[in-house]
């Protein structure tokens, strides 16, 4: 006794439909469960952040003086999120997780060509069934591709960032001699600042002699000084430090003092931001949507048509 399976041609043919939107289905939910973002992001001004709907955010706000503090900003389908400025600090972002917006329309847009593939199958041969399949299959890939560009527009967005650290005593640097009777010796030290830079220094005073700092930044606007604090710890030496956002031009330190700096140091760290990409337009977040309304409009018309007239059973 043997068992017999026949699978016509349009059967088989729905059936690999069927199977390659179910399974471009899963490749979308794969791809999307595993993308985690990470962006670095400068605070000089207010920053408005796509999160492109991800389940849980990161953000560790970096503080270049005193370190960083990281929290869960949210657990759930955050659309954006908006940073105010601090002049001190940098910001981590990170989006892991699947995005709700993506699967949903995934989810959406493969029960409806399934259904749709279904249907037709059933009703349908011939030229007119091999039409219908291939309008299907074009419907499937165009949602693929929107999913995934939408997705892939968070690598390329945020900016770049490079760093640059050091920790120098004055006793290494040659002084310049003034003709002064208030400051006999001059240290200057410049570094040049490429787009946006957060510039942290600090300078530790461990000689007899308290010295005059200006710490004055030069753009194509003119220059400004920075302003310096100044702690003063119980047995420790009197440090002189400041942080702050620059634009690009050049940086100038300048240390006058009565004598020789010979046990102070200057420690200086820099960290600058290039922007790679933006924020994808509203045209690129509704593309997968458009995409999905776009085969629920087109599985009716076929739909419709399927139904006017019905194959003849044999």
């Amino acid at each position: 006794m043997s068992i017999e399976v026949k699978i016509s041609l349009p059967g088989l043919a729905g059936i690999i439909l069927i199977m390659a939107s179910i399974a471009a289905g899963i490749y979308v939910f794969q791809m999307d469960s595993s993308l985690t973002y990470t962006w670095i992001v400068p605070l000089n001004s207010v920053q408005v952040i796509h999160l492109y709907f991800k389940q849980n955010i990161g953000l560790a706000l970096v503080d270049v003086g005193k370190g960083s503090n990281y929290i869960t900003v949210s657990s759930g389908a955050a659309s954006t999120l908006t940073l105010l400025p601090a002049s001190s600090s940098y910001a981590v972002i990170t989006a892991r997780g699947v995005s709700i917006y993506v699967e949903t329309v995934n989810a959406i847009g493969t029960l409806i060509i399934v259904a749709a593939a279904w249907i037709t199958v059933r009703r349908r041969s011939g030229l007119k069934l091999a039409i219908v399949m291939t309008v299907l299959s074009m419907l499937v890939a165009s949602s693929v591709f929107a999913q995934i560009f939408y997705l892939n527009t968070g690598l390329g967005s945020g900016y770049s960032v490079k760093e640059r650290g050091f920790s120098i005593p004055f006793s290494q640097l040659e002084p310049v001699v003034l003709e002064n009777e208030t400051y006999r010796y001059s240290y200057v030290l410049r570094d040049a600042v490429n787009g946006v830079a957060l510039v942290n220094l600090s300078i530790q005073v461990r000689d007899q002699y308290i010295p005059l700092i200006i710490v004055r930044a030069y753009n194509n606007q003119g220059s400004i000084d920075i302003p310096l604090s100044t702690s003063i710890p119980s047995g420790g030496p009197i440090t002189y430090s400041a942080a702050s956002y620059l634009s690009s031009g050049n940086l100038t330190i300048y240390v006058l003092s009565m004598g020789q700096l010979e046990n102070t140091t200057l420690n200086y760290y820099k960290i600058e931001f290039q922007r790679i990409g933006d924020s994808p337009s509203i045209l690129v977040t509704l593309l997968p949507l458009i995409t999905l309304a776009a085969s629920i409009a087109s599985c009716i018309v076929l739909l419709r048509i399927t139904m006017l007239r019905q194959r003849p059973n044999n």
